[in-house]
């Protein structure tokens, strides 16, 4: 199987001396596989964004990537991370160990990727959404097994928003785009209308910003959906021909692609706003209203869905719902 990809969208970058590898990953939901960009330095060396999971079948395709692409590992001169999720970062500390490159990742995801700094517990949260005991422990096993397929890094450098990337045929700028997580970034290549959007924007899949507490616990300070509907209007008013996704071929129309958005998530708050009319609800089962029942992925990712919808209604003036009552319910505001 080819792992470099040979679509038109990647004939456009590869022009930029980008390159695609599509890596193999087991999530379903995230879109197809995890693509990670090389993209030539002016010294010979290669940049690489996104890296893959840390599974045999990941690094065998990485390998093969790097060989299709006429590279190897050992010639990565940086490693830059557009977000903290592991399919996006598993293999940094590998690729660091055999090619001496510094990682670069935004400074609100390193509590996810270095060691010893990892996500603060949210049980007590999810108690407040209404989450029973046995759903608590299957997120709970979710989380533990996914943190298995990516290696912490010891150490990482700062991607500053608004950094110039310097590369062989282009210079890049770095966006931060909150949303998706705290620290999601994406390159920017202005003079060319091209923009690596990592999981900021995809085609066929909806980035469904995730739940995530501040790094000491605390809550609110991450309004996912509310971040992310902010950031997708800033990036609706750039002009872009070509977009390199985290997951699936690179494609263009992206102002069509948010305006779908949009559109689904009015849509999706009118339904969670009527659900409320009659009683007040909690998230847990306005997401059981809405997908039915679901277990550790699929319910931490329904309730991140349903969770971010019921901040935008609040935010709007439209729900509301009382802190102190646990779990918290939610209803229409007078």
């Amino acid at each position: 199987m080819t792992i470099l990809g040979s679509s038109e969208g990647d004939q456009a970058l590869l022009a930029l001396g980008v390159r695609r590898l599509a890596l193999p990953i087991p999530f379903t939901q995230a879109g197809g596989p995890i693509n990670a960009y090389l993209i030539d330095d002016a010294d010979g060396s290669v940049a690489l964004w996104d890296c893959g999971l840390n599974t045999p079948d990941c690094v065998a395709a990485l390998e093969q990537g790097f060989a299709e692409a006429g590279r190897r590992i050992e010639d990565v001169s940086r490693i830059l991370v557009s977000h903290g999720h592991v399919d996006h970062y598993g293999l940094a500390r590998l690729v660091r160990e055999r090619s001496k490159a510094k990682v670069f990742v935004h400074r609100r995801d390193w509590n996810k990727v270095l060691s010893g700094r990892g996500l603060p517990q949210m049980v007590g949260y999810f108690k407040k959404l209404g989450v029973p005991p046995a759903a608590l422990s299957s997120i709970g096993a979710m989380h533990a097994k996914t943190e298995l397929v990516a290696l912490k890094l010891d150490e990482v450098e700062p991607l500053e928003p608004g950094a110039r990337l310097k590369f062989a045929r282009f210079e890049g700028e770095i966006v931060h785009f909150p949303g998706h997580t705290p620290g999601l970034v994406c390159l920017h290549a202005p003079e060319h209308r091209v923009m690596l959007s990592d999981d900021h924007l995809l085609e066929r899949v909806s980035p469904n910003p995730l739940l995530e507490l501040g790094e000491n616990g605390e809550e609110g300070v991450h309004r996912a959906l509310v971040a992310y509907l902010d950031s997708v209007r800033r990036m609706y008013a750039l002009d872009l021909e070509w977009l390199g996704p985290g997951h699936g071929p690179p494609f263009q129309g992206h102002r069509k692609t948010i305006d779908g958005l949009l559109r689904f998530y009015e849509r999706r708050q009118a339904k969670l706003e009527a659900a409320v009319v009659e009683r007040p609800k909690t998230a847990m089962e306005l997401a059981q209203d809405v997908f039915g029942e679901a277990a550790s992925l699929q319910l931490y990712l329904m309730l991140s869905e349903i969770v971010g919808n019921l901040e935008v209604l609040e935010d709007q003036g439209r729900l509301t719902h009382d802190p102190a009552e646990v779990p918290w319910r939610y209803r229409p505001k007078a």
